[in-house]
């Protein structure tokens, strides 16, 4: 170090990195020298302050460093990157290791999933994370996120009209993930850096502008700045209360889960209707972000299409409703309301039709009968006349295409796979016209027949228990 600045400057940095660790994680000066430590580092500043501070600070050398080429940028960037890492763990005598992706494989991820470049990088990052983790049995691993990142991340969420969850910012920890330069700006890094005599890399995209974090922190923050000074500590300030309600919010959300009777089988979520309308609109929306992650949205439900369902909630008259997005379907179905991957209604190719009172009803290729007799209920195709009969089934019950995952029970009270039924069928071209049936009167929801006899097939009726 140059002087006795650079050394408070120093003491100053690596004190508030063991503050923020010790926080999330307790002492590391009790934890012992097998506790395994991982950093990412990526070769700039970020990352390299946060391996030297980790480096000089803790009572052991457990470090693990991880470096990621994403070969997203020309060969000599990324390469150089990673082998700068390299050179320093080799230096440091860091334990190191490299990953990289496949040239393109980003790329092709992002296009066949309809998202950005950097969400396609973030998935795969973290896929990388997640089994450095594991194969090393790590206790934690450090990122290093800072504050200007924890800034830019609350004016893009707001930007993008971010609830209390998004705007409650980047968490210090999550799951095994720490960041422990949270509350250190950029400014104070670098010139920590500085006082090291150490040198790092810089990305030469962060330039562009094309990339929103990069016009956010270039073009927009500056101006920002300029004209509310002091403004970035409010914003951390609001992250902090949004991320108090977030908390109590998440814990009320889950106790009105099984106030609304919510449950999720075969791919099937359903909650009661009367229940869930007497819920207050914050657990409403939150109940039904839950669903969409459970029924496997392909993304971020739109709010527009939330307010839509709790308007729709409120009207009790009305009976038949839907609402659509991401791959989902919401439908009112009598008492309940139910929520499942969006199917190709009446089609060849997929279809699903919600039987909930005696009446005609139209599947692909055939029109049907459903009669309730005793405690049975007989559904006939009208053209054909032959009937399936569904001992001790009640309504509503759902006729519908098969789905990846479905399983049916044996007379042996096992289970067998619907898709291992069809292939042995030979059904072929027809599999997609087999009419499955489930039932939607109990929790468990399942399938009770594939009725396939109409298309020249077999029936697979399970039988009640007592049976």
């Amino acid at each position: 170090m140059k002087s006795d600045n650079d050394a408070r400057l120093c003491e100053a940095f690596e004190s508030e990195l063991l503050v923020n660790l010790r926080s999330v994680c307790g002492d590391f000066a009790t934890v012992g020298s097998s506790c395994e430590v991982g950093v990412a580092v990526s070769g700039g500043a970020d990352s390299v302050s946060l391996l030297f501070g980790l480096y000089r600070k803790l009572p052991f050398r457990s470090l693990r460093v991880l470096t990621i080429n994403h070969n997203l940028r020309p060969v000599e960037e990324t390469c150089g990157d990673a082998d700068f890492v390299e050179a320093l763990c080799r230096r440091l005598g860091v334990a190191w290791e490299r990953v990289d992706i496949p040239r393109g494989d980003i790329l092709s991820y992002a296009d066949s999933h309809g998202i950005g470049m950097e969400e396609a990088a973030r998935f795969f990052r973290y896929s990388v994370f997640n089994d450095f983790i594991q194969k090393n049995k790590l206790a934690v691993l450090c990122l290093a996120h800072n504050a200007d990142d924890q800034v830019e991340t609350l004016v893009m969420r707001f930007l993008r009209g971010g609830g209390t969850a998004a705007l409650s910012g980047i968490p210090m920890k999550r799951d095994r993930f720490v960041r422990p330069l949270l509350t250190i700006n950029r400014s104070l890094i670098e010139a920590y850096l500085e006082a090291l005599g150490e040198t790092y890399r810089t990305d030469l995209s962060n330039s562009d502008t094309s990339i929103e974090r990069n016009a956010v922190r270039n073009q927009l923050l500056p101006q920002i700045d300029s004209l509310y000074p002091g403004w970035r500590k409010a914003a951390v300030s609001l992250s902090e209360k949004m991320r108090d309600d977030e908390a109590y919010f998440i814990e009320e959300a889950e106790c009105a889960l099984s106030r609304v009777c919510y449950t999720f089988e075969s791919g099937l979520a359903a909650l009661d209707f009367g229940l869930f309308s007497k819920e207050p609109n914050a657990l409403k929306v939150r109940i039904l972000y839950k669903v969409c992650d459970d029924v496997g949205a392909s993304g971020r439900f739109p709010y527009v299409q939330i307010r839509k369902i709790l308007q729709l909630t409120s009207d009790v008259q009305n009976t038949k409703w839907q609402v659509h997005a991401c791959g989902v379907t919401f439908h009112r179905c009598g008492g309940k309301i139910l929520c499942q991957k969006t199917q190709n209604e009446a089609t060849e190719t997929g279809f699903t039709v919600i039987l909930e009172r005696d009446g005609m009803y139209e599947l692909p290729g055939m029109l049907v009968s459903a009669v309730r007799q005793g405690t049975s209920l007989v559904l006939k195709d009208c053209a054909a006349g032959n009937a399936i009969c569904l001992r001790q089934v009640c309504y509503p019950i759902m006729a519908r295409s098969a789905w990846t995952g479905d399983c049916v029970e044996t007379a042996k009270r096992a289970t067998k796979s619907v898709a291992a039924i069809l292939e042995s069928w030979k059904c072929a071209e027809k599999r997609n016209r087999v009419v499955i049936i489930q039932r939607l009167d109990v929790p468990s929801q399942e399938i009770v027949a594939l009725w396939g006899v109409p298309f020249g097939l077999k029936n697979w009726v399970v039988l009640p228990a007592c049976e």
